[in-house]
């Protein structure tokens, strides 16, 4: 995922990764699968498999880590809005409409963000 979000594919990287776990029942659980989803969003596929075997992104997996227990993340679903505020669970629209709200107010305002 780090290496898309560095050349500018992380949503398509995002995208590919969903699809193919949740879609069409593929592993994202090993390199060889996750260097053919990251061929198929463009990215060259002997660097992502080198990438996956090294700890290039470490830190920023630990950080994603650390931002996770810090918000208290359990469980899916989990929505992280502005990487400050969580909503955990499926929730109504009504709740998650509330909350983006609330939230785009709090930061346009100034407040805690």
């Amino acid at each position: 995922m780090q290496l898309g979000i560095e050349r500018n594919l992380g949503d398509e990287t995002l995208a590919a990764l969903y699809r193919a776990n949740f879609a069409e029942s593929r592993s994202i659980f090993d390199v060889g699968s996750l260097a053919e989803i990251a061929g198929e969003v463009g990215l060259d596929t002997a660097e992502a498999r080198a990438i996956l075997e090294s700890s290039a992104y470490a830190d920023q997996v630990r950080e994603d880590e650390a931002v996770a227990a810090r918000l208290g993340i359990q469980g899916v679903p989990f929505f992280v809005l502005d990487r400050a505020y969580g909503i955990s669970g499926a929730q109504p629209i009504e709740t998650l409409t509330t909350v983006l709200d609330q939230v785009w107010a709090e930061v346009h305002a100034g407040g805690p963000a």
